[in-house]
């Protein structure tokens, strides 16, 4: 773990600048390879996953913050949600790695209410 300040008004693409720099300075022991466009700044809300910041976005909040490292570059946009999935496998009695799905909030295929 590793904490950090940052001054409101920040931009997000600054400020994972400055996370992968630290975490080389401080020498921060993590298993994976911090890349800029392959991370998010997410919001730390409890032991659920917070609002993604995207790299166009300014900091003005005083909120606890982390960084989830990504597979590939960013994938999700502003109008899309994901949703985080866990296969289960009765017949072997296991489950599948967490898997991310990303859905569009304006397409009716994936929508909430009942009549979408």
């Amino acid at each position: 773990m590793m904490y950090t300040i940052y001054a409101e008004g920040t931009p997000v693409r600054e400020f994972k600048k400055q996370v992968i720099e630290e975490a080389k300075v401080q020498e921060i022991e993590i298993d994976c390879v911090l890349e800029l466009d392959k991370m998010r700044l997410r919001n730390k809300r409890g032991v659920s996953p917070g609002r993604v910041y995207f790299d166009d976005e300014w900091i003005n909040t005083s909120r606890e913050m982390y960084v989830e490292p990504l597979k590939g570059p960013e994938k999700k946009y502003k109008a899309q949600r994901q949703v985080y999935v866990i296969r289960w496998r009765p017949s072997q009695c296991s489950v599948d790695p967490i898997e991310e799905i990303i859905l569009d909030n304006d397409d009716p295929k994936h929508s909430a209410s009942p009549n979408g």
